[in-house]
């Protein structure tokens, strides 16, 4: 009712299904969908079900199998602060865990942060055990 003149409602996206890339910048290219994409939307929402099954098509993306690792990496590393953690390595074990919240995004923007966190992920957990070796000697 705010605006006048013939206009048309659209979204960018760039579907990772359709691995577009621009010519240029090689990062993932955006194409515009009429408002027709909301009618795909509802019918992609009642196929939630499908999550954590075979038929789940999106399951199988690079972005998916690498949160999916993430998980595991999380559980592992927690699992490891609970066996070592002591006064040594207490803030050690809170920066690899802080570490973890670091990944942000979607698509390109998600899979850079993936690859930061790895680098960082490997430097903390050495950073972690060495500090769980260190040993408080008692002043007398």
């Amino acid at each position: 009712e705010n605006f006048e003149g013939n206009f048309k409602l659209g979204i960018y996206l760039s579907p990772p299904i359709l691995n577009l890339k621009d010519s240029k910048t090689k990062k993932p290219k955006k194409i515009l969908f009429t408002k027709k994409i909301f009618y795909i939307f509802s019918i992609i929402k009642k196929l939630k079900f499908l999550r954590n099954t075979p038929l789940n098509i999106f399951a199988f993306s690079v972005e998916r199998k690498k949160e999916k690792q993430l998980i595991k990496s999380l559980d592992d590393c927690i699992s490891l602060i609970l066996k070592k953690l002591n006064s040594n390595n207490y803030k050690n074990s809170l920066a690899l865990i802080e570490l973890f919240s670091e990944i942000k995004g979607f698509g390109h923007v998600k899979l850079r942060s993936f690859n930061k966190f790895e680098n960082q992920y490997e430097q903390k957990i050495k950073e972690f055990k060495r500090s769980s070796k260190k040993i408080d000697l008692a002043a007398e």
